[in-house]
């Protein structure tokens, strides 16, 4: 809901897309620097101070509502929490979780996030639609100090271990072994990143109005029916076959937006990627975080956590050059192909 407000107190879409990923950057340069000592960290402290940093970022945005340059920063600071309750919440999930129900909990788990997104446009929608638009500020900070109250009931307690050796971002992913997942990961990301970045263009182009909700409405919908009915069958089928079926499902909205001439195609469209969402986040976090020690599993989770997000960014960003270099659908035909060869590979993939 911010980058109509945002533009209106004259921002470029240079400001825009910078400010809306600032997130997703920090986020990772916080794994890829700190990672290694994440394991170290009280993990209730991390979320507490961090929930608190972003509700003084948020009411400082709601004081300095029109002022880009003071947003701008507030938004680097509250991007530090963002980091810290991404990676900690996470952790926490694999920490406490048996290995053997790992993917069908941080399945469940996941259902937080992904209905945040709907629940949270709707809310932003009728404040703006009664209230200013920097009311949305004081609404985030609302939804912040009731996280601050809750994360005093979280009953953890945090196994520390000593370690001669903390084992870093580069560390992991020097690893020939998670070359095919890291890979995946990226592309996974980089697929979420082309869907939210270039539809709304696309659907103009085609169908002459800007259109995403008819592509994330559905995706929501399935996610969620997918990972509360089918959460078990993570934990008791190969994972091989899970993740062949999960990429299938992502190519066939990115090569059916191809021939997009109705908004309700848009629809089918997200029920597939929905599918392919509910299913292969959470197997590929759990891959990630089995394929190492015990004693490495925060640093595998923070690992997985930071190359989906850095696909976000990479391809939204390189294949927008494409797009610009030609035209928009050869964004869509690029990422296609890239996921038909990832189907390929995971063929001939016998483990992960």
């Amino acid at each position: 809901m911010l980058p109509p407000y945002l533009s209106s107190i004259g921002a470029t879409k240079g400001y825009i897309g910078f400010f809306m990923n600032i997130n997703s950057l920090v986020l990772v340069f916080f794994v890829v620097i700190f990672g290694r000592f994440t394991s170290r960290i009280d993990q209730k402290k991390a979320l507490f101070i961090g929930y608190l940093l972003f509700f003084i970022s948020i009411i400082s945005m709601f004081y300095f509502f029109d002022n880009l340059i003071m947003l701008l920063i507030l938004r680097f600071v509250a991007a530090i929490s963002f980091s810290f309750g991404y990676t900690m919440h996470s952790n926490i999930i694999f920490d406490i979780i048996p290995k053997e129900k790992r993917a069908s909990s941080f399945a469940l788990f996941g259902i937080s996030g992904v209905m945040s997104n709907p629940v949270g446009s709707f809310i932003g929608e009728l404040i703006i639609k009664r209230y200013h638009s920097k009311y949305l500020f004081i609404l985030s900070a609302i939804f912040s100090a009731i996280t601050i109250i809750l994360v005093l009931f979280i009953k953890h307690k945090q196994k520390f271990q000593e370690f001669k050796e903390y084992l870093s971002f580069f560390d992991i992913i020097k690893r020939r072994q998670l070359l095919y997942l890291i890979v995946m990961a990226l592309i996974f990301g980089g697929t979420f990143g082309i869907f939210a970045s270039f539809i709304p263009n696309f659907s103009k182009e085609r169908l002459g109005v800007a259109n995403l909700s008819m592509f994330f409405i559905p995706f929501s919908i399935i996610i969620i029916f997918v990972r509360i009915f089918f959460s078990n069958l993570l934990d008791k089928h190969k994972k091989e076959n899970i993740i062949f079926f999960s990429l299938f499902c992502m190519l066939a909205p990115m090569v059916g937006i191809l021939f997009l001439s109705s908004k309700y195609q848009l629809l089918l469209m997200g029920g597939f990627y929905g599918i392919s969402h509910g299913l292969l986040f959470p197997t590929l976090s759990t891959a990630f975080v089995n394929s190492g020690k015990e004693s490495e599993k925060i640093i595998l989770n923070n690992t997985f956590i930071t190359v989906n997000t850095f696909g976000i960014v990479f391809f939204s960003t390189i294949l927008g050059f494409v797009g610009d270099i030609f035209t928009t659908i050869s964004i869509f035909i690029t990422m296609s192909v890239l996921i038909f060869v990832l189907i390929v590979i995971s063929l001939f993939k016998k483990k992960y």
